[in-house]
């Protein structure tokens, strides 16, 4: 597709018919209800993941740090579940509201910078239908408030950069205008840090925009970006005074995961990586992606700043983890937030197009909005995909991905330990995952506990908690699928009674446990669980 010679900027799209804005209200107002509708129910129906569980864990042990990520996401869920009781919903329900809020600011943006509700019509087809904001809305994890308060702080810097276009034109904008707009930025910087440390890259492709042009250039002479810095240090101080206080423990875990160097394997981590970006978007609205962004980086030097925000907000992300993929084994969601503000290029740069294409480009969305519904459907109901093969061909087993069954029979899990618990032993999982479904599936309250046991045990946060329960105070444990002779040797216990299994078959894929009771020892000591790490700890990140 080639742009409009008539247009080479994306601002405005006056050239695109805008039909009746009553309508096209009407029918935004219609899906978002819509889709608060789906993601309310399924926040319900399904059972925590094992990170919605471990966070919620986290959320028991409320902290201003945590070894895996900054503390805003266990903040989030114990609010939640303190206003709306312990459930799946208590859990998800903040998480939902954040990932509306995500889709509402994002359509408020996309209407501030092309005055035009057929961009928002089409953006909000492209949003409602993304895998990566149904998962926003359905998984209680950092990614949802990173990207809610990443995206404030962007709506904020676009607004900025209007401000200074318009300022460099000799129009006059009053100091409390900006100031408002600095402050406000530099607080959701702070925030998004607080949920995610890889947020770091939205301030830092903003203040690399500012750099482009004099308009920018002028603001570094100016209070307003050092006010910004400050509001964001301040904010995200903190987990910097809990890192300092825990050898830098949460900083040295997360660079490790995210900078291993694992030269044999850097061709299938690049491979694994790349494939992964097709999912946000579904392949076909990625590639409409790249080919905008494309378009508006040749076009770059037309562009005002708030554009450039938008450009480099797309790009950095998705560019930076695919150099840490060349190191390391990346996740998909890394770069994910990258992928809403290029939802916003895709719609600008479709609708710039002449007539026939315009109208070729809105099908080619369309035909991905399709697809992207396929996918949410899988995400939101995996077993359907298994029965359906199934039926087609009963003779050929299938199975789904581990991940996509960890939303189902941990309840199942919980009721089985909690029989075996006798209600007074303290129990202690080999896994944190374990140990937060356990300890959110158990029908009462108890002491439940992650223990690093055998020789490729890695840390978790557990090893950092300021306020471990005294489980090892306890002459009666019920170790789930542990080391048994290192945990007895180690802690002064001795099994007692005979071995136990929990097994079940979980859409094809084998759920094992071992459950072992162990009684204290007489005449030992409590043991000393050590609550902060060694100098120089052993991190073996899997995830």
């Amino acid at each position: 597709m080639s742009p409009n010679p008539r247009m080479s900027r994306p601002l405005p799209l006056s050239s695109v018919p805008i039909g009746r804005p009553a309508d096209p209200l009407r029918m935004l107002y219609l899906v978002i209800a819509a889709l608060a509708f789906v993601r309310f129910a399924m926040a319900r129906l399904r059972e925590l993941a094992p990170d919605e569980a471990f966070y919620w864990l986290l959320g028991q042990h409320l902290n201003i740090g945590y070894l895996d990520h900054p503390p805003m996401v266990a903040w989030l869920i114990r609010l939640s579940t303190s206003v709306l009781g312990k459930s799946e919903f208590g859990v998800r329900a903040i998480m939902v509201l954040m990932s509306l809020g995500i889709i509402a600011m994002l359509l408020r943006l996309c209407f501030l910078l092309t005055q035009n509700m057929r961009a928002v019509g089409l953006l909000l087809a492209i949003l409602a239908t993304s895998p990566y904001t149904a998962a926003l809305g359905l998984l209680a994890t950092p990614d949802t408030p990173a990207a809610f308060f990443s995206l404030a702080a962007l709506v904020c810097a676009v607004r900025l950069a209007r401000l200074f276009d318009a300022e460099a034109k000799g129009e006059i904008i009053t100091g409390r205008a900006q100031a408002n707009l600095w402050f406000f930025f530099g607080m959701f910087c702070g925030l998004a840090l607080l949920a995610k440390y890889t947020s770091i890259l939205l301030p830092l492709g903003v203040c690399l925009v500012f750099l482009t042009s004099p308009a920018g250039r002028r603001q570094y002479q100016k209070p307003g970006i050092y006010l910004a810095g400050v509001v964001a240090l301040l904010i995200f101080s903190p987990v910097i005074y809990w890192n300092a206080q825990h050898h830098w423990a949460s900083f040295a875990f997360q660079l490790n995961h995210g900078l291993n160097t694992m030269p044999a394997d850097y061709l299938k981590n690049l491979g694994e990586y790349v494939g992964g970006q097709l999912m946000p978007l579904t392949p076909i609205l990625w590639l409409l992606g790249i080919m905008a962004l494309v378009h508006y980086f040749r076009q770059w030097r037309t562009q005002d700043l708030a554009w450039r925000m938008l450009i480099i907000a797309a790009a950095l992300p998705p560019v930076f983890f695919l150099l840490v993929a060349l190191r390391s084994r990346g996740e998909a969601n890394w770069p994910a937030f990258a992928y809403l503000p290029m939802s916003l290029l895709i719609v600008a740069f479709v609708l710039q197009q002449g007539e026939r294409k315009r109208r070729g480009g809105q099908i080619w969305i369309a035909i991905g909005c399709a697809m992207a519904v396929l996918v949410t459907v899988v995400f939101y109901f995996p077993p359907l995909i298994r029965q359906t093969a199934l039926a087609l061909n009963p003779k050929k087993p299938f199975e789904l991905p581990r991940k996509m069954v960890d939303f189902y029979e941990w309840r199942s899990l919980g009721q089985f330990i909690a029989s075996r618990t006798a209600g007074q032993q303290a129990i202690v999982c080999n896994t944190y995952e374990d140990a937060g479904e356990i300890a959110f599936y158990l029908p009462q309250p108890g002491v439940v506990w992650a223990a690093r046991l055998g020789t490729d045990a890695r840390m978790t946060a557990f090893d950092c908690f300021d306020d471990p329960p005294p489980w090892q105070t306890h002459d009666l444990i019920l170790l789930v699928n542990g080391n048994t002779d290192e945990f007895c040797a180690r802690y002064g216990y001795t099994p007692i009674g005979p071995v136990e299994r929990y097994t079940k078959i979980v859409e094809g894929h084998l759920r094992d446990r071992e459950v072992t009771s162990l009684m204290r020892l007489p005449g030992s000591l409590p043991a000393t669980v050590p609550v902060t790490l060694p100098a120089t700890p052993n991190f073996q990140p899997d995830r």
